[in-house]
């Protein structure tokens, strides 16, 4: 999928790996970019840095 085709950026801040990689393909399956973190100190900085158009929060 070209950037260009992305639908937007979403942060998924989850701890369980397997979680997180099923989120990861489901939503780039619906052409969503996907950064994953895995705790909320990353995620909050993610957040303030990357401007995503949702977050999902374990």
């Amino acid at each position: 999928m070209s950037p260009d085709s992305v639908k937007g950026l979403i942060l998924v801040v989850e701890d369980e790996r397997a979680i997180s990689d099923l989120l990861r393909l489901y939503l780039s399956r619906e052409g969503f970019g996907v950064q994953v973190e895995s705790d909320g100190l990353a995620g909050l900085n993610a957040a303030r840095t990357l401007h995503p158009v949702a977050i999902i929060l374990d």
